[in-house]
C-alpha cells in the first residue's frame, strides 16, 4: 500500500487546470472556437485516449482542440478509481500485441510528466498474479515476464501459487488524466468540457463536429475517442460493449502488491479497490459488490468483512480479439478506441503512434 501523504504540487496544479477549464460555460467556449480558422486536429472524447492524444500532439507542436461531454476523465471507464498496469493478463497470461510496449510508454510518459513537476499517479509496485489451478501455474511458468513466488507473503492467500510481474504496477486515473491535460495545455492544446457532439460530417475537404448546443467545430483531421459512446454520421468499427464494476472497500490491510486474479485489486490510504464482473450493459447485478468482495477475500482473507464504501459501474468497448483499434475510417477521420480493460495500459502508446501519423500527414 502506498503510504498516505499530501498530493504533490504538480498534481494539484494539474487538477486545478482541469477544474478551471470548466469555468466558462460550454456555450461561451464553443462560441469562441466555432468561428475561428480551421483547426489542425479535433478530438472528441476526454478519457484516457483523448487526453493522451492531446498530450502527444502538443509535444509534437500540433495544435488540437478536445471536446468532452462532461468533465475531463469523469466519464466511462476512465472514471474508475484505480487501474492495473499489467501486461500479463487473462487466464493465459500472454500479453496482447501492444501490452508490453504500452507499459513502457506509460512509464516513460510518467517520467516526462514528473520532470515537468506533474504527479502522474503511476505506481511501479509490481503486480502479483494468483494462479487458479496447477495448469495455470505450469502455463505461467513459461512466460519470461512472470517470476514464480516461492513464499507468498502475508496477507495474500494463493494455494496454487503466485507469480510476480515485476515491471507491472497500477495507476490513479484521475491524476494521470489531470497531468496529461496540464502538460498539453501548457504546450498549446485546448479543451472544452460539457460539449456533447451528436454528429460529424465531411464538408468541403474538412471534418465538422456538431454539438447538442448547436455549435460547429471544423478541423483538417478529426479523431473519435468515444469509449463506449457513439456519434451519428459515420460507421464506427464493430465493437462489443461489456459492463463491469469496481468497489471501494474500507480496510487498513497492507497490500505490498496489487493483485490480478479472478478479480483485480489494489490499495491506498485505507481503501482497497476491487474490480471485475463482466456482464451485458443495461443489466443490473445487485449482488456485484458482495461478489467482488468475496472474490477479493479468497485472495486476501482479511477483506472478508470490509465495508463497501462506493460502487463504480461502467461500460467498456472491446473487439472480440481484445486488440485495441487505431483506424482511419475515412480520409482525415480516425477512430481510437476499443481498449476494453487495457485503456491505461495501451492508450498512451497508440496515441503517440497516431500523433506521429497525423504529424506525417501534415495535420
Amino acid at each position: 500500500m502506498i503510504p498516505p501523504g499530501p498530493m504533490a504540487k504538480g498534481a494539484a496544479a494539474a487538477a486545478a487546470v482541469v477544474r478551471r477549464s470548466a469555468g466558462d460555460t460550454a456555450a461561451e467556449a464553443a462560441h469562441r472556437h466555432e468561428h475561428r480558422e480551421r483547426l489542425p486536429v479535433l478530438i472528441v472524447g476526454g478519457g484516457i485516449a483523448g487526453c493522451s492524444l492531446a498530450y502527444a500532439l502538443a509535444k509534437r507542436g500540433i495544435e488540437a482542440l478536445l471536446l468532452d461531454q462532461g468533465a475531463l476523465g469523469s466519464q466511462g471507464a476512465s472514471a474508475v478509481a484505480a487501474a492495473l498496469l499489467n501486461p500479463y493478463r487473462g487466464r493465459s497470461g500472454k500479453p496482447g500485441p501492444f501490452d508490453l510496449e504500452g507499459l513502457e510508454a506509460v512509464r516513460r510518459i510518467s517520467d516526462d510528466l514528473q520532470r515537468e513537476g506533474l504527479e502522474a499517479g503511476v505506481h511501479r509496485t509490481g503486480v502479483l498474479r494468483i494462479a487458479a489451478d496447477g495448469r495455470q501455474v505450469r502455463s505461467w511458468s513459461k512466460l519470461p515476464g512472470m517470476r514464480r513466488v516461492t513464499r507468498v507473503p502475508s496477507p495474500y492467500r494463493a494455494p496454487h501459487g503466485a507469480f510476480l510481474v515485476e515491471e507491472g504496477g497500477w495507476v490513479e486515473p484521475a491524476r494521470l488524466v489531470a497531468a496529461l491535460v496540464a502538460s498539453a495545455r501548457e504546450k498549446g492544446a485546448r479543451f472544452i468540457e460539457n460539449v456533447r457532439v451528436l454528429r460529424v460530417e465531411s464538408v468541403g475537404g474538412e471534418w465538422q463536429a456538431h454539438s447538442a448546443g448547436g455549435a460547429r467545430f471544423s478541423a483538417g483531421a478529426l479523431v473519435l475517442c468515444l469509449g463506449a459512446g457513439r456519434v451519428a454520421g459515420v460507421q464506427l468499427p464493430h465493437v462489443e460493449f461489456i459492463a463491469g464494476d469496481q468497489v471501494t472497500l474500507v480496510s487498513e490491510t497492507d497490500l505490498p502488491y496489487p493483485i490480478a486474479g479472478s478479480v483485480y485489486l489494489t490499495a491506498q490510504r485505507g481503501r482497497v479497490f476491487v474490480g471485475g464482473n463482466h456482464r451485458s450493459p443495461g443489466t443490473d447485478d445487485p449482488q456485484a459488490p458482495q461478489l467482488l468482495r468475496s472474490a477479493a477475500a479468497r485472495m486476501v482473507p482479511a477483506l472478508a468483512e470490509s465495508a463497501v464504501e462506493r460502487v463504480w459501474t461502467g461500460v467498456r468497448a472491446k473487439r472480440s480479439d481484445n486488440v485495441p483499434v487505431m483506424e482511419e475510417l475515412r480520409p482525415g477521420l480516425w477512430y481510437l478506441g476499443a481498449f476494453g480493460g487495457r485503456g491505461f495500459l495501451t492508450a498512451p502508446l497508440l496515441a503517440e503512434r497516431l500523433a506521429e501519423r497525423l504529424k506525417g500527414g501534415g495535420a
